[in-house]
């Protein structure tokens, strides 16, 4: 015997705001910690160690597939941010891509260390890349942080 119900379904009943609701509080959960993978894969460390080092100057196969993936989950964390409307959260992952490049933030270094760290680090050439293409396709998405931040790599 079958049981049926007058009740509708759970699914049902979530209307598309409370959809959006979700889905809008799964990227404000997220964002950062993917983010900080994104950095892992494009070699950015907090403090730099001796193994830091090596693995930063390995570059190799394992410098590539870190810049692939690298490129590939910030691009989708832009994407996820731009088409949820999270304006401000797009900007600061775009100012973070743009501090991975080593080009602009801390100047430890001189120009011409900073310059050669830049070149030899296909990581780091990868976040430019990222983050010069999202420049010109979403310039009005980037605000002042992100074009003072483009205009200091360049």
């Amino acid at each position: 015997a079958s049981v049926s119900s007058d009740k509708p379904s759970m699914t049902s009943q979530i209307t598309s705001r409370e959809r959006d609701e979700v889905k809008n509080l799964a990227l404000e959960s997220i964002w950062l910690p993917t983010l900080s993978a994104t950095g892992a894969f494009w070699g950015v460390v907090a403090r730099r160690t001796a193994v830091d080092e090596a693995y930063q100057s390995a570059g190799g196969m394992d410098g590539a597939q870190g810049a692939r993936l690298g490129m590939d989950m910030s691009l989708t964390l832009l994407e996820g941010a731009r088409s949820r409307g999270q304006k401000d959260i797009f900007q600061d992952i775009f100012v973070t891509i743009c501090n991975y490049t080593g080009l602009i933030g801390d100047y430890r270094f001189d120009s011409v260390a900073r310059t050669a760290e830049f070149v030899h680090s296909v990581q780091r050439q990868s976040a430019l890349i990222v983050a010069i293409n999202t420049a010109r396709d979403s310039g009005d998405w980037i605000g002042f942080e992100g074009w003072r931040a483009v205009w200091s790599m360049v």
